[in-house]
């Protein structure tokens, strides 16, 4: 199974929610500080933006300003693993996260 897909419900599916419909779910927005590398850590604004955005774009956006691919990364793995936990690893599953405009930014392994 492919599983492509937005930052935004990326993040949603990192967390543990797989009602990604944005009326019957919320995005967690302040658990991407547990994605961050050391050094995307260390970057004090970039940390302020995580922790006050309301939009998971704009966070996906300055992650690709400021080369911050660890995150996108992190994030991509995290869904992998949750999804395969939560279909008890009966099926091979690939992740992409694709941009709002083109391209893939991440991808599992």
């Amino acid at each position: 199974v492919n599983i492509v897909g937005q930052f935004g419900k990326f993040t949603k599916i990192a967390s543990g929610e797989f009602q990604t419909h944005v009326k019957y779910s919320n995005i967690f927005i302040s658990n991407l500080l547990n994605f961050l590398s050391k050094e995307e850590l260390e970057d004090k604004e970039f940390v302020e933006i995580i922790k006050t955005s309301i939009s998971a774009r704009l966070i996906f956006e300055e992650a690709l300003k400021k080369g911050y691919y660890n995150l996108l990364n992190n994030v991509v793995k995290k869904v992998k693993e949750n999804c395969r936990d939560y279909i008890n690893n009966s099926i091979n599953i690939s992740c992409f996260l694709v941009g709002y405009k083109d391209g893939v930014y991440a991808k599992s392994e």
